[in-house]
């Protein structure tokens, strides 16, 4: 029986926000230029047209949302850590039971 009695939480921080940032990124950059348009034609009320680029404001949108989302998942979880590390500190932590399989044959 192991018992985990603290969690790094930097460590622990910088490894979940890679880990989520990484491929969530990937599908957001997907998204927008999958999703996005990157020109909108309209008509106007004397009936002549312009044409609206927006392409970039929602990139730019999509990527500042992204390092928000991140920094809040690196706070909570570098907080849920300390806060382990606290409570594990006075009552004991968790309990891990790990057991040893012998390595299969090789004939």
């Amino acid at each position: 029986m192991v018992r985990l009695r603290r969690i790094p939480a930097m460590r622990a921080a910088n490894m979940l926000a890679l880990t989520f940032g990484i491929p969530y990124l990937i599908l957001a950059l997907i998204g927008v230029f999958v999703f996005s348009p990157w020109s909108v034609t309209t008509s106007g009320s004397s009936g002549s047209t312009s044409t609206t680029v927006i392409g970039p404001a929602t990139l730019i949108s999509v990527l500042v949302a992204w390092f928000f989302a991140m920094l809040s998942i690196w706070i909570f979880v570098a907080l849920a850590c300390a806060l382990y590390n606290v409570i594990a500190g006075r009552f004991g932590g968790i309990e891990l039971e790990f057991t040893t399989i012998p390595p299969a044959n090789q004939d």
